[in-house]
């Protein structure tokens, strides 16, 4: 999961995080200043426009997944560079969609959580969702989740996935 864990915080470090006083993210800061290359801008700007999130596959085919975002409340369908082997309706995974050229991509890695707290997620995003408290803070919080899943697997996953006091 190391690679996984690394790729999604430097994704947040680059393109989300509140860089300067004025909280504008370093990626966004640095094509304002022109200090990024101009074979890269158009990527950077991409990034700028990408999109990170909680989404259960409803609908999966070779080329093509059929999203619903529970943090967003819509439903995407990323282009695959290349199938994902195992990937089955109902899978809740935390990932980067990348507008590209007209086409919306899947980021190169997804995070996904384990399918025994998949009802636990349903039930967390209505309970936010009702509360209206269904924000951003939702994919960070379900990836802390994981995380301790992950390290602490001597406790039930009923006791991790669950909103904290």
């Amino acid at each position: 999961l190391y690679p996984e864990h690394m790729t999604l915080f430097l994704q947040w470090y680059v393109i989300e995080r509140p860089g300067d006083e004025e909280g504008i993210p370093p990626l966004r800061h640095a094509l304002a200043q022109g200090d990024v290359a101009p074979a890269d801008e158009e990527a950077a700007r991409c990034l700028c426009r990408s999109h990170r999130s909680v989404f259960e596959v409803v609908r999966e085919s070779d080329t093509m997944l059929r999203l619903y975002d529970l943090v967003g409340d819509s439903f995407w369908a990323p282009r695959l560079e290349r199938p994902m082997v195992g990937v089955v309706r109902g899978e809740i995974f935390e990932a980067r969609l990348l507008p590209w050229q007209g086409e919306v991509f899947l980021g190169p890695r997804v995070f996904f959580h384990p399918r025994e707290a998949h009802d636990a997620i349903q039930a967390l995003a209505q309970a936010r969702g009702t509360a209206k408290t269904l924000d951003g803070t939702f994919v960070s919080d379900l990836a802390e989740m994981r995380l301790r899943h992950s390290r602490f697997r001597n406790i039930s996953i009923d006791h991790i996935y669950r909103e904290r006091a």
